[in-house]
């Protein structure tokens, strides 16, 4: 194969020539019969032609035998020629996959079906410290920890044996008896039998990597623990302030204040709610709107019930939730939970007067890839003089107003059966969740 390949890179052809070789065996297969006859009988042998011209037998069969040798050498020197080129050819492309293997990266392995070494890269001696004639034909060394252990390899082992290749992270050991983390792969080969009679390992050395990971692990692990305990202080803080409205509406008969301050109480606890949110849920830069809105208006129902007037205290309204599962950007968590505070707050004091009952309907959905819409509709007494809209004075419809712009959102007035707007949000600060943080949020409720 050496010798093919040599004279296959230097244009040579393996050429017997056949015409030389075939004149060659004519002369000496006359000078062979001649002698013969001569020695035996005397030249007889000859067969008559036309015009009684007479030629030696000896001399046709000569002639014939040469003619078959010929095709048969130029023939075989095409078919060897066929052999040598591809032998090098495949000579040329083993030798590159031999060097490509030789200097990878990675810690390339070949064992036998009892795991000793048969063969290794350079990079498998650089990693582990032992020589070739320490580790050819002996087993691989392993390192036997509480994960690793020998059920451990022989589950790996039958998967391998089944034709399933395995891959993971393991911890190991070099000569010298220092531990590292090793990424592998380890994988059976078969015959052309299909018969499983060696195994390929592949590792890299991945130590540096497991500890720049684990180091980035605990730094995040700090900065969640930080930005937790921002959120928690600033939602107690809040809290502290909504506490501070409490005595004051205690401490007041004045039905104006009382209303004054029920909605800054409120609006500083959808505040404090989205701090809330941020923390518990540990995303820190999106909250759910769907547990959101649910805990925001049983705190608005709360306030509102707690207040201690009689306009609010047998009221029987109910919040009907149609929310799809959203993820909103943590800058405008806040803007959206006022305006939504507000549109609710202001269903509760005016849509259902008299003890009214009723429900207030919310909903937020994805309307289409660019496009989601929130609405918040009551089947209260409505509007009855909607000119107000056009001269809107309150604070609660300018606060709407600044709010929506924040927002970039479009909103319209629906005034049939109760009083409603829809807001519609062409922004990308909406996204829906995948199902990993769906999953999370379920452990967490």
């Amino acid at each position: 194969m050496g010798l093919g390949y040599i004279l296959a890179n230097r244009r040579y052809e393996t050429r017997l020539k056949p015409i030389f070789i075939s004149l060659l065996f004519v002369v000496i297969s006359l000078l062979w019969f001649y002698f013969s006859d001569q020695f035996i009988v005397g030249n007889t042998h000859s067969i008559h032609l036309f015009l009684d011209y007479s030629i030696d037998t000896d001399f046709v069969y000569a002639i014939i035998a040469s003619l078959g040798l010929y095709f048969l050498i130029n023939n075989n020197n095409n078919t060897l020629n066929g052999v040598i080129k591809s032998l090098a050819y495949h000579k040329e492309q083993l030798d590159i996959i031999v060097t490509a293997v030789q200097h990878a990266d990675e810690s390339i392995l070949i064992t036998d079906l009892e795991g000793q070494l048969k063969w290794a890269n350079d990079k498998y001696y650089e990693v582990t410290g032992f020589t070739r004639e320490e580790s050819i034909d002996k087993p691989i060394p392993y390192a036997i920890n509480k994960e690793q252990n020998e059920q451990f390899y022989k589950d790996m082992e039958s998967q391998v044996q089944n034709g399933i290749p395995w891959k993971g992270i393991l911890v190991n050991k070099k000569k010298n008896g220092q531990l590292y983390h090793e990424s592998l792969s380890f994988a059976p080969v078969k015959n052309s039998d299909g018969q499983i009679y060696r195994y390929i390992t592949v590792f890299r050395d991945i130590t540096v990597e497991h500890k720049n990971r684990e180091l980035i692990k605990h730094s995040l692990k700090e900065k969640e623990a930080l930005l937790t305990e921002i959120h928690h202080r600033v939602k107690n803080n809040l809290a502290t302030v909504t506490g501070l409205i409490d005595l004051q509406l205690i401490q007041t008969d004045e039905v104006p204040l009382i209303n004054l301050l029920s909605n800054i109480q409120v609006r500083i606890k959808s505040i404090a709610l989205v701090h809330e949110k941020l923390y518990q849920d540990y995303l820190f830069s999106e909250i759910r709107l769907d547990t959101y809105l649910e805990d925001l208006t049983k705190n608005i129902d709360d306030i509102f019930t707690n207040l201690g007037l009689p306009v609010y205290m047998n009221k029987n309204i109910s919040c009907l939730l149609d929310i799809e599962p959203i993820l909103i950007d943590m800058n405008k968590a806040v803007p959206f939970g006022l305006l939504a505070t507000e549109l609710i707050t202001n269903a509760y004091k005016h849509a259902f007067p008299n003890n009214q009952k009723g429900h207030i309907h919310i909903t937020l959905k994805k309307q289409n890839d660019d496009m989601y819409y929130f609405k918040v509709k009551d089947n209260g007494v409505g509007i009855v003089d909607d000119s107000l809209l056009d001269q809107p004075h309150t604070t609660g419809f300018q606060l709407i107003q600044t709010l929506s712009n924040q927002l970039q959102a479009k909103w319209q007035v629906d005034l049939k059966n109760g009083f409603g707007v829809t807001f519609k949000f062409d922004f990308k600060h909406f996204r829906k969740p995948n199902r990993t943080e769906t999953q999370n949020q379920l452990k967490l409720l």
